[in-house]
């Protein structure tokens, strides 16, 4: 499905100002203000089985109900989707207050370690990503001039 296609997997809001491919979301009131937008008539918007069960046709469900953060769940869906390039934009591992969320931090390293053979890319012009992804082979940072460049092609 995704081998050849760059696509978009977003979570924490990011759909307010953007529109992505895919959106992952847990929070039932979030997701009211994602169908009263109608976002998502034009994305694919994936959630848990109470809010699948609670919104019929809405939302689709997560595939083998793969829980944890959403920002994990989303980098999962990407790697189950094929793809063998992910890049992490806006993806840091710290919560709504900027301060680190090692939980998130925890989720997303183990993603990165359960697909060897894909390759993470950390795209920032600043900020360090979070020393544990850091320490996996498959995982390396670009700027964004290199992402945009690569998108450009």
């Amino acid at each position: 499905m995704a081998r050849k296609r760059l696509q978009s997997y977003g979570t924490e809001g990011c759909w307010t100002e953007l529109q992505c491919d895919f959106y992952v979301e847990f929070d039932a009131e979030k997701l009211k203000e994602i169908q009263q937008e109608k976002y998502s008539d034009r994305v694919s918007v994936y959630s848990h089985a109470r809010n699948c069960i609670n919104n019929p046709g809405e939302f689709y469900l997560v595939p083998y109900g793969q829980r944890g953060r959403s920002v994990a769940v989303a980098t999962w869906l990407a790697c189950f989707d094929g793809h063998k390039e992910v890049f992490l934009l806006g993806v840091d591992g710290s919560n709504s207050e900027g301060t680190p969320d090692q939980t998130a931090i925890d989720h997303v390293n183990r993603v990165i370690t359960t697909y060897p053979g894909v390759q993470f890319v950390y795209v920032s012009d600043g900020a360090e990503a979070p020393s544990d992804w850091r320490n996996n082979v498959n995982f390396t940072r670009w700027t964004y001039s290199k992402f945009v460049s690569l998108c450009d092609i």
